[in-house]
């Protein structure tokens, strides 16, 4: 079905392009542009821009074709991205594992020592070298695998995200050789981290979060008299959790069982000297029998204790 019909070039075909005297570099950064504010200002993007799908019309206007795949991204899965595209292009690690984890979802936090040294060497990989040997698609993929080896998931929707934007690169640099996507989005990031610090921008912004603390007053009262009535009815219950004294608990219970093994050690050894001096048949070289044996056994206990101590590296 033919919605409406677009007279222009197709964005790959270069041939023609020179041949009607359109501007390549112009044509490339323009699509890219709108790449841009696509995904970061509307949250609205197209998520199959090829080269078929991207006409360009006089005065090197762009117009995209085909709006059968689209993508969504919410405004705060918007701004930790943006974050991340800036933490990359200032080449701050540390903003970079921040947006990271902004941006996905997880059961469990990661360990954020070796998150930040695996972000480090994400950074030494992929960031600083000339920009001209950078790929925009390529380094947002690895930081994606970086968060998956921390058992962090990224929605559907970004991995959509950046494949379009690895389109858009590729045809960019099709158009204009030079063209360099880390470059340009580094430059749109700022120009939005600008935009967003306007007058308007913090006024709507003061405005959502004053309504959004005018609902919670609102709906306070109700969650307290619920609460209340829980209480009332005993249902109201309440689980403490501690966490970090694992290592504590299990040297106590190492050392209950010592002191256990002590005890029997040692009731073994006043037994035996019991049986011993009571000279109880049977004997052996007029020593009692039942008397030796604990002896032995309880010199093999004493030996094994004192091994196991020593291999803790502690006596």
């Amino acid at each position: 079905m033919t919605s409406s019909y677009v007279d222009g070039v197709k964005a790959s075909n270069v041939k023609r392009l020179d041949e009607e005297g359109f501007d390549r570099k112009e044509i490339a950064r323009r699509g890219f542009d709108l790449g841009m504010r696509q995904i970061f200002v509307h949250g609205f993007f197209h998520a199959d821009p090829h080269p078929g799908n991207i006409f360009v019309m006089k005065d090197n206007v762009i117009s995209f074709l085909d709006f059968g795949m689209m993508g969504r991204l919410d405004r705060q899965t918007r701004e930790s991205l943006g974050e991340l595209m800036l933490g990359i292009a200032n080449r701050d690690e540390r903003k970079v594992a921040d947006a990271l984890l902004q941006v996905s979802e997880w059961e469990k936090e990661p360990d954020e020592r070796q998150f930040e040294q695996d972000v480090l060497e994400f950074m030494d990989q992929n960031v600083y070298r000339p920009l001209k040997y950078l790929d925009l698609d390529g380094m947002l993929m690895d930081a994606v695998e970086v968060a998956s080896a921390h058992d962090l998931r990224m929605p559907s929707e970004l991995i959509l995200m950046i494949k379009a934007m690895g389109t858009i690169e590729s045809l960019g640099l099709l158009l204009d050789p030079d063209f360099n996507a880390v470059d340009r989005a580094s430059d749109f990031m700022r120009r939005l981290g600008l935009e967003r610090l306007g007058p308007r921008r913090l006024a709507s912004e003061f405005a959502e979060s004053a309504q959004d603390a005018l609902r919670l007053l609102r709906s306070l009262p109700n969650e307290v008299q619920d609460l209340v009535r829980q209480a009332k009815r005993g249902d109201l219950k309440i689980e403490f959790k501690h966490k970090g004294t694992e290592s504590m608990e299990e040297t106590l219970d190492r050392t209950k069982g010592r002191l256990s093994f002590a005890v029997v050690l040692a009731s073994l050894v006043i037994g035996s000297a019991v049986v011993v001096h009571s000279n109880i048949p049977p004997k052996w070289n007029e020593m009692p029998i039942i008397g030796l044996a604990g002896f032995v056994l309880a010199g093999i206990m004493a030996f094994w204790l004192l091994i196991s101590t020593l291999r803790r590296g502690r006596l």
